[in-house]
């Protein structure tokens, strides 16, 4: 359960940012942006009590989260799709742009050109290395962690042989 629902729903009474708001699902950013300076004038700490003053900082706070969310496009679609958001939205959104990042798209023509880059580089050399470690030693294993396409597999062997001689790894019973 996200951190920022549940505070949502402990000072707001709902886990829904449109319902928070007063504002249809389909509001647009300038529904929001009303919504939210209305909302945040009811609950500004500088307007509280003394004894009240904490739990309107806590809700100020929170509105100001929700509207950061509601108002960025990608955020607010990735609420809209999963209807939760963690309490650092921040780092959520930034990991969903590196993890798109990290897969670009690719075609049966970009393959040679990876291939060309890939084999015997220091990433396939680090990968193998790794997996070798990890695999105690197991081919089958092995074989199953690293890319590779049906004529890799004496090449890794090669590569692993080479570890081994280096004293990179220590040779196991493979």
């Amino acid at each position: 359960m996200s951190g920022l629902l549940n505070k949502c729903e402990k000072y707001y009474g709902t886990r829904n940012l449109y319902e928070l708001l007063n504002v249809r699902p389909d509001a647009s950013p300038r529904e929001i942006k009303k919504a939210y300076f209305k909302l945040s004038l009811l609950v500004h700490p500088s307007i509280a009590t003394e004894h009240k003053k904490a739990v309107s900082t806590a809700k100020f706070k929170l509105l100001g989260k929700i509207y950061s969310i509601l108002q960025n496009p990608e955020k607010r679609k990735v609420y809209d799709e999963i209807e939760q958001f963690d309490e650092n939205c921040e780092t959520n959104y930034k990991w969903l742009k590196y993890w798109e990042s990290l897969f670009v798209q690719s075609s049966v023509e970009s393959i040679p050109d990876f291939n060309k880059q890939y084999i015997d580089s220091k990433a396939e050399i680090a990968e193998v290395k790794r997996a070798y470690i990890l695999s105690k030693g197991n081919v089958r294993i092995l074989l199953n962690c690293v890319p590779d396409d049906n004529s890799a597999k004496e090449r890794i062997m090669r590569i692993i042989q080479r570890l081994i001689e280096s004293g990179e790894v220590e040779e196991q019973n493979w």
